[in-house]
């Protein structure tokens, strides 16, 4: 028959794992700015609450060197007195009681002094939605 479509060729190209790498790349940009330009502390530690990382607005606000505190328990950071809750609180973040968890903190600056802290610490899960490590912001509360 003349005039009619006898087939339609074609290919197909699965772009899957491009888009992914594309939204990961975009996701770790919009982090990395937050992470270092903002003006709230913030230290990532992973499941047992050793610090991995710590960002410029903490190590501002608490006096400490990056080496000081990189591989150091964040509850090692608190009063003696606060250091079981703290590390409480973290602990059943991990267990999956929850995805996040506030309070209050007393933590000891590099100088010795006492910096009372609102805490807002949340799981961030991996692509298969197991916990990977720990976000903990810190907030001055002297300074709110």
């Amino acid at each position: 028959d003349v005039g009619q479509t006898l087939y339609i060729e074609g290919a197909v190209e699965d772009m899957s794992e491009e888009l992914e790498a594309r939204d990961l790349h975009v996701r770790a940009a919009r982090y990395s700015w937050i992470y270092g330009g903002s003006g709230v502390a913030l230290v990532v530690t992973d499941l047992g609450g050793m610090i991995l990382d710590a960002n410029p607005a903490f190590l501002r606000t608490f006096g400490y060197d990056y080496d000081e505190v990189r591989g150091r328990m964040l509850k090692s950071l608190a009063l003696e007195t606060d250091q079981t809750a703290l590390a409480s609180e973290l602990a059943r973040l991990v267990a999956h009681d929850s995805d996040v968890c506030e309070s209050q903190r007393r933590f000891v600056a590099a100088d010795d002094a006492v910096i009372w802290a609102k805490i807002r610490a949340g799981t961030v899960r991996n692509s298969r939605g197991y916990p990977d490590h720990l976000l903990v912001l810190l907030e001055d509360l002297a300074e709110a």
